[in-house]
């Protein structure tokens, strides 16, 4: 099995593959003292990558996220302040990685990263949760009520294809997002 720099990976890749959990829990360990391979949490490693003007490359951390989120078993969705920079609604951008998930809330370290999680229970926070229409879900509820116009809405409809923007419509939200939705339907 052949791993890619600044790949990260889980443990359960191995498992899957039918190796015993004994010789793979040695022999990473091993990797890791070797430095061949790095430790970011428990289960979850990345084969460095470097680059000569900054040293240790970190890894992409939303796939390091997805990772952890297999891993524990839960759904995971981009909060709406990120995904309001995204879409040029905000020029701000979040200091620390924000997710909703249908896990416990927490704040966890990748490295030097501190990435939070935060529990909600409501299904329809966590629709096409990883998926552009779960993210725009996550930006129309970050932005809330009072803030959603229609110029945003606008711009938001420009980010999406008439496929995305149709599956949009089918989501289950409540009554002031569908009636923004609404809005565009009509004027487009």
């Amino acid at each position: 099995m052949r791993i890619k720099q600044g790949q990260a990976f889980g443990n359960v890749l191995f498992i899957q593959a039918g190796y015993p959990r004994t010789t793979i829990d040695k022999t990473l360990s091993r990797l890791v003292q070797e430095g061949v391979i790095q430790r970011l949490r428990a289960g979850i490693f990345v084969r460095p990558e470097y680059n000569r003007f900054v040293g240790k490359v970190p890894p992409e951390i939303s796939k390091v996220i997805n990772l952890i989120a297999k891993k524990n078993g839960e759904t995971i969705q981009l909060h709406g302040a990120a995904v309001a920079n995204k879409f040029k609604i905000s020029t701000q951008v979040p200091i620390q990685p924000v997710y909703y998930t249908s896990g416990t809330t927490r704040t966890i370290r990748i490295g030097e990263l501190r990435v939070k999680f935060i529990h909600t229970s409501n299904h329809q926070r966590l629709q096409y949760a990883g998926k552009k229409i779960g993210n725009i879900l996550a930006l129309l509820w970050y932005l809330g009520k009072e803030q959603l116009d229609i110029a945003i809405l606008h711009k938001i409809r420009k980010g999406m294809s008439k496929k995305e923007f149709e599956a949009l419509r089918t989501c289950s939200m409540p009554a002031w997002m569908r009636e923004g939705i609404d809005q565009l339907t009509i004027k487009n």
